[in-house]
Order: structure tokens, then sequence, then C-alpha cells
């Protein structure tokens, strides 16, 4: 976790306040290894790299529209997992990329200020506070709420669905200001599955679809779900229903 305050110039920033590489050589185009923090007046990206022969940035994090003036910034790195936060707030969040240990290496450098392409691309501005956590902290060990609960919306109190439909589900983390990122997972996957909150149904049955809050596992909550076989009756009674909707 790398957590730090800074105040960029509103002008003339190429903008990088941290930047951690396997060593100092320049980076080319298309082979980074690099994890770095371009912070400008109204922007934080983080490149996460380690490409060979192509640039993957499944792993990089942004943050647009933010106001110029001292802002807290919060990075979590936890394996192919990271987290961005602004001022106690999750502003982007990817699992995928290269941990950290992987771009580093056995060796590495860490600069404060500027980054190894061209010749430094300072950043310019104030920073301050910088703290490096040896572990992934928790959202609530960075200051914000601990959630309390958790709950389900885009269906009434249980889904119903028919083999290979699918339908949209949303998750909201209670109280406000709590981190709001769930993870999604299922009952019994032979029946249903679900990834991002879309459900799926495959074969006949019931199952459950839970939700829990990354921010504590113990918080979760669930929607029962059953799917429906489809046959030639089902097929006829559904476009039926459907004409009688319209």
């Amino acid at each position: 976790t790398i957590s730090y305050d800074s105040r960029p110039a509103e002008s003339g920033n190429t903008g990088w306040s941290v930047f951690a590489a396997a060593s100092t050589a320049a980076p080319t185009y298309g082979n980074e290894r690099y994890v770095g923090v371009l912070d400008t007046a109204s922007t934080l990206t983080v490149e996460r790299f380690h490409n060979t022969d192509g640039r993957d940035g499944a792993g990089n994090l942004s943050a647009s529209g933010l106001s110029p003036g001292w802002r807290h910034v919060d990075l979590v790195l936890d394996g192919s997992g990271a987290k961005l936060y602004v001022d106690q707030q999750l502003v982007d969040v990817t699992t995928q990329g290269p941990a950290l240990s992987e771009v580093l290496g056995e060796s590495g450098i860490l600069q404060l200020g500027k980054a190894n392409w061209g010749s430094g691309e300072y950043f310019t501005g104030q920073l301050d506070n910088l703290t490096i956590y040896p572990e992934a902290l928790s959202s609530v060990q960075l200051g914000l709420p601990a959630p309390d609960s958790v709950t389900i919306t885009g269906a009434d109190d249980a889904v119903e669905l028919w083999q290979n439909e699918r339908i949209e589900l949303a998750a909201t983390v209670l109280p406000d200001g709590a981190e709001g990122t769930v993870t999604w997972s299922s009952a019994d996957e032979a029946v249903a599955t679900v990834k991002n909150g879309t459900v799926t149904g495959h074969a006949p049955g019931s199952t459950s679809i839970i939700a829990t809050a990354d921010a504590d596992p113990s918080i979760s909550t669930e929607i029962p779900v059953t799917v429906r076989a489809i046959s030639d009756e089902s097929i006829a009674q559904r476009d039926s229903d459907a004409l009688a909707i319209e």
C-alpha cells in the first residue's frame, strides 16, 4: 500500500509522483516493466506493466475530473488486484495485472517525483506524508466506514429465469462512504452462474446468488434463484406472455 498527499501544479506538470521499476534503465514502448503514478491537477493514472512485445493495460487504474489542490492518494496492490482511492473514496479497481513482485523481481528501484522515461518526466508540485506499508490495507484500515449491510436490487425477493436467460443484478453496500465493491458468487454454478452481477441460468433447479462486501467478507446477502427448463411448451408460453405484455 502506497499512501501520500499531493498538490500537483495546475499547469506544466508531466506528473510522476511515485515510480517503482526493476532498474533505472529507460523503458521502451511495449516492453515496460514498472508501476508508476501520473498525478496531475485533474487526473490520476496508475500504470502497472510487465510487458513483452506489446502493451497490456489491464492492470492500470485511473481517475479523472479531480479538483485542483491537495488530495490524499492510496494505492493498494494485492497480487494481480489493485485499488485506487482518492480522499478516502474508491475511484477505480482491477483484478488483473502483474504482481508487484513480478514487476520488481529480486530487486528494484523506487523514485519519488520522477520516472525513467525521457529525461525523467518530473512531477511539478508538492508531495507530503509518503508512507509505504508492507501489506495490502483494507478500506477500513485506510479510514473508510466499515460496511454493515449489503442489498441486492434488480429483482424482487427472488429471481426466476429460463435456461440460457440472463438478468442483471446490482449490489449496494451501506453505510454511505463504505467501499461499494462486492464479490458475486453462486451456491450452485451448475444451475446458475453470476459475473459482475449478471446472472445466467444453465440447468433447471434452484440456487442462491450471493453478494459479499469486499471490505468485510462477513457482510453478505443472497437472493434465491430458480431456473426453469426450456421445452416446446415453455417457449410457447413465454412467447404468449410476451405478446400479452405488448
